[in-house]
């Protein structure tokens, strides 16, 4: 379920004490995430790209933050295109930066 813009991204997992450890990890890792993935599309490094892509699937959907999830295999999807076009990656990364910058635990 993708949220509102401008609301908060939350964890399924929010209100689990014995996770709250792990979701704040996984927060304070995003905006490395981001900046990462900036890196990666101005430098043109698909490669790149798809290893972060990838590992926002798997952390974002373990720790509960399907959203992010999702925004990410769209983002690795648009990458696996036979021609994916430079905006359409662009907008797929902002979407997915728009739900990183707003995750909170």
């Amino acid at each position: 379920m993708m949220e509102r813009a401008g609301q908060p991204v939350r964890s399924a997992f929010s209100d689990d004490p014995e996770m709250q450890q792990v979701l704040q990890l996984f927060v304070d890792e995003l905006p490395r995430c981001v900046n990462e993935l900036s890196t990666a599309f101005t430098d043109n490094q698909p490669g790149e790209l798809a290893r972060i892509a990838s590992h926002l699937i798997d952390s974002g959907g373990g720790c509960g933050f399907s959203q992010i999830s999702a925004a990410a295999r769209i983002l690795e999807e648009t990458l696996t295109d036979i021609n994916p076009g430079t905006e359409e990656i662009r907008q797929a990364i902002d979407t997915l930066v728009e739900y990183c910058s707003r995750a909170i635990t």
